[in-house]
């Protein structure tokens, strides 16, 4: 249980503190790589800034194959052999990312490297939670996160101290270094993962479709779901597509997106410690609120970087990524908790899969969005729609805080006696 706002996390299960552990070793191997998908493609490889944005899509594209695929695979194999499929599927992926010197080869990359990482998030939200609870849920997925950016972080600095676009040869290391740390990941969670139940009833075995299909009993299913979608287009969908290639097409110094991520860390392994803490009581419609506010912030900032020139553009792109690493902090306790809220153990795999599914499909259309206005040359009219777009989620979440059932938006009960009675 949780007892104490300092010390929660060493009260977490031994399982669950052993996969954390694990996602930050994944974490940091992606983190190698990530701040400069883009940037290598175009500056590296010569790939033009519209098609390099566009296998950023397939990456996303293919994790919506490989979260339903993944969550199959949880309930009604095993967890373990969802994780070995995904871990091996998004190594590969890496590892051809390393030689990729054309489109074709580049999009095969992003295809196997992006079923891997959905399965992989579904395993990770899903092996969590069956092995928490309650209040400990919220603080194993928001540790989660905060080991997730703590790691990616922390690869971008390393990488950001050795990479540079005339030395290919470095960035070839660096996505083998990331294939290992998938391959290490795979390991990790084989022997710590914890299988449900071995079988799973007849009208449960038709998959994530079944899952949707069967929703019109849980109408809060969709209804997060249509959410995370919206959210994701003008959000996080923008987050790996976007901000890179602005810095690219403005020609900021690369390092730019090096030091932008050292910001979004930093903001998000404080941040997240807060919100666990400090408003672990406020309803979550009210934290996915802000997560829209947070995300529409900093498009104004980028926004806003287009229109100077140096130093000046640089600082507000790095106070872009920090603002939007305020609206991250705010997801953990929120969308993937009441995901979770309402799965059973026979369903918990696939409905974290269809999770992981709306937030791909916003995944997918966010960089194809960036792509159209990248390759007519207007990035400022882009950052206008995106910061337009975020109000439909912030009056999306109004309308869900008198939709949803209270027992769905407040915390549960039993976790405030845990604290009340800790304290």
């Amino acid at each position: 249980m949780v007892r104490s706002r300092s010390g929660f996390v060493a009260l977490l299960p031994v399982r669950t503190r052993v996969l954390l552990v694990g996602n930050f070793v994944s974490s940091l191997g992606s983190g190698l790589v990530q701040p400069f998908l883009v940037i290598y493609l175009t500056e590296v490889r010569g790939i033009d800034v519209g098609s390099a944005t566009s296998v950023v899509a397939v990456f996303a594209a293919a994790s919506l194959v490989g979260a339903p695929l993944s969550g199959w695979l949880t309930d009604h194999v095993s967890l373990r052999t969802a994780a070995a499929v995904a871990a091996g599927l998004s190594a590969a992926g890496s590892a051809c990312f390393a030689w990729t010197h054309s489109v074709p080869v580049a999009a095969l990359a992003a295809g196997l490297h992006g079923a891997g990482y959905g399965g992989l998030a579904t395993v990770w939200t899903t092996s969590l939670s069956r092995n928490t609870s309650g209040r400990q849920r919220t603080v194993a997925l928001g540790c989660n996160f905060i080991g997730l950016n703590l790691g990616v972080g922390l690869g971008g600095v390393l990488a950001g101290i050795v990479v540079s676009t005339r030395t290919p040869g470095v960035f070839e290391l660096l996505y083998l270094l990331d294939a290992g740390s998938f391959v290490l990941v795979g390991c990790v969670l084989w022997f710590a993962t914890r299988d449900g139940l071995s079988a799973v009833d007849g009208a449960a075995r038709a998959g994530v479709r079944n899952v949707l299909a069967g929703a019109s009993a849980r109408p809060e299913l969709l209804h997060l779901l249509a959410f995370t979608c919206v959210l994701m287009l003008f959000g996080y969908g923008q987050f790996e597509s976007t901000i890179p290639a602005i810095v690219s097409v403005s020609e900021l110094d690369p390092r730019t997106m090096a030091w932008a991520f050292v910001g979004n860390t930093a903001v998000v392994v404080v941040g997240q410690f807060v919100v666990l803490t400090r408003l672990a009581n406020v309803p979550r419609t009210r934290l996915i609120g802000g997560i829209a506010a947070c995300w529409a912030l900093c498009w104004c900032l980028v926004l806003a970087a287009t229109a100077v020139s140096g130093t000046g553009a640089e600082l507000l792109v790095i106070a872009g990524v920090a603002v939007f690493a305020l609206g991250e902090v705010l997801i953990a306790p929120s969308l993937p908790t009441m995901v979770n809220e309402l799965a059973d153990e026979s369903v918990r795999g696939r409905y974290n899969a269809a999770y992981q599914w709306a937030m791909s499909v916003g995944l997918v259309g966010g960089p194809l969005l960036s792509s159209l206005f990248f390759r007519f040359g207007n990035p400022t009219l882009l950052l206008v729609v995106l910061l337009a777009g975020c109000a439909l989620p912030m009056g999306y979440a109004r309308y869900l805080s008198r939709r949803l059932p209270a027992e769905l938006v407040l915390p549960h009960p039993d976790d405030e006696v845990r604290e009340s009675n800790a304290q």
